[in-house]
């Protein structure tokens, strides 16, 4: 549940071990009652360089990231802060990944 301007982080994570040097997502949201503020690396992308677009679609950001060493574990890759929208109270829809 959601109040009224209140601030909501997401944190992404690989729950199984995986080798990656880089990758990119785009997460979903409910643009009715959310917008997107920032997005802060994760401890497994501490040696990556990390670009994001919180204007992706209205629904959507697009989160990128490269490195030159390949990263092999579980963890949060990111977390996303969100803050409710002016006037909305009451519960967020779930937030989805994909590609697009």
């Amino acid at each position: 549940r959601t109040y009224n301007g209140e601030n909501i982080s997401v944190s992404i994570q690989v729950s199984g071990d995986t080798i990656f040097q880089g990758g990119n997502y785009t997460l979903f949201y409910d643009n009715n009652a959310l917008e997107p503020v920032s997005v802060g690396k994760g401890a497994l992308l501490s040696g990556t360089t990390i670009s994001y677009n919180l204007e992706y679609a209205s629904n959507a950001i697009r989160v990128s990231w490269a490195g030159v060493d390949s990263v092999l574990d579980k963890g949060e890759i990111c977390k996303v802060i969100f803050k409710s929208k002016e006037g909305y109270t009451g519960n967020v829809r779930a937030l989805r990944t994909g590609r697009w």
